[in-house]
C-alpha cells in the first residue's frame, strides 16, 4: 500500500511539473478545456489512455478506477468503456502469456514469491470457478492473479474467455 501511495503521490507531482514547465496547466481550467486539449491529439490520445491500460495490469500500480474515471472525463463513459476494455484485455493476455511461456520464476519475480505461493493455494483445484468469481469481484488483485493464471492448468481459451465476460462487466460498472 505504501509503494502504490508512494508512486501515485510521485506520478502526480510529475504531472504538476509537466503541467507547469509546459505551460498547458495555464491553458486549461476546466474540463471542457482538458477534453478539448486531448481531443487535439486526435487517435494518439487514444493509442495512450489504450497504453496506459494495458501498462496497469503489467507494470503500474495504478487502480482501475483512477484509469477509468479519468477515462469517462475525457472520452465519456462509453468510449471509456471500449478503450479500457481493449488496454486491460491486452494488459491481461500479456500477463497470462509471460506466465506460460516465462514459467514460475519470472511470476514470483514480477508478483513476489509470497504474493504467488498465497494466490496458487488459494485457487488449487478449484482453478476456474475462483478464479472468475475473483476477476468478477474488484476486491480481489486481478491484475496479479492474470500472471498467476499463465501458470496454472488452465487452457489460454477459458483464460480469454473469463477475462472477456468477467473485464467486460468490471469496466462497465467503473465507467457508469
Amino acid at each position: 500500500i505504501s509503494l502504490v501511495v508512494l508512486s501515485l503521490i510521485t506520478l502526480s507531482l510529475l504531472i504538476m511539473y509537466f503541467l507547469k514547465i509546459s505551460g498547458i496547466g495555464d491553458k486549461i481550467d476546466s474540463v471542457e478545456d482538458l477534453r478539448n486539449y486531448v481531443a487535439s491529439f486526435g487517435y494518439l490520445a487514444v493509442i495512450i489512455f489504450v497504453s496506459v491500460n494495458v501498462f496497469q495490469v503489467l507494470l503500474l500500480p495504478i487502480p482501475g478506477v483512477i484509469s477509468i474515471g479519468t477515462g469517462v472525463a475525457l472520452f465519456g463513459p462509453f468510449r471509456t468503456s471500449i478503450y479500457s476494455l481493449l488496454g486491460v484485455l491486452i494488459g491481461s493476455f500479456a500477463a497470462f502469456f509471460i506466465g506460460r511461456v516465462l514459467g514460475y520464476k519470472v511470476v514470483a519475480w514480477i508478483v513476489g514469491q509470497e504474493n504467488l505461493d498465497k494466490w496458487l493455494k488459494k485457487v488449487k483445484n478449484k482453478d476456474k470457478i475462483i478464479l472468475t468469481f475473483m476477476f468478477l469481484f474488484p476486491f480481489f488483485p486481478d491484475d496479479i492473479l492474470c500472471s498467476i493464471a499463465g501458470i496454472m492448468p488452465i487452457s489460454a481459451i477459458s483464460f480469454i474467455l473469463m477475462q472477456i465476460s468477467t473485464r467486460f462487466l468490471a469496466i462497465l460498472g467503473k465507467s457508469q
